[in-house]
């Protein structure tokens, strides 16, 4: 919506300079020959109006690279930080869960995988769930 709104000012705009350049046309078809046209006036204002937005827009532009740049450090430097805590806190937890996840299993006599070959996975997809090695050292499970 906000797009349809931006493209009708944009030709309303438009619309505007057409009008007031073919204004000036026609009182230059009447004027004199020798006075200075009123067309060219309205068109050099109408390009340095164009060249003035040109500039807005480049230092807005300027503005939002240096927006986007802190932010882009900001997420970097946040990144960093989730990934020191993921692998300190998250390392511990995750060991002490699968000594305890594997106690719990023979507590109840499982005994279908030997205990070398029960882990909890640390990869995506499936991060957190137990699974099962085909042998000692095996590092896919």
């Amino acid at each position: 919506m906000k797009r349809k709104i931006v493209c009708c000012y944009i030709l309303k705009n438009t619309l505007r300079n057409k009008d007031i350049l073919l204004k000036s046309l026609s009182k230059d078809l009447i004027a004199d020959d020798r006075a200075l046209s009123e067309t060219e006036v309205v068109q050099k204002n109408q390009l340095q109006q164009v060249v003035e937005n040109l500039i807005q827009f480049e230092l807005q532009l300027k503005k939002l690279k240096e927006e986007l740049i802190n932010l882009a450090n900001k997420h970097h430097n946040i990144d960093i930080k989730l990934n020191d805590l993921e692998k300190s806190n998250d390392e511990k937890k995750l060991k002490a869960f699968e000594s305890n996840y594997k106690g719990l299993l023979y507590s109840f006599r499982y005994d279908s995988n030997e205990m070398y070959q029960i882990s909890i996975n640390r990869k995506e997809p499936f991060k957190y769930f137990p699974v099962y090695k085909r042998g000692q050292n095996d590092t896919n499970p």
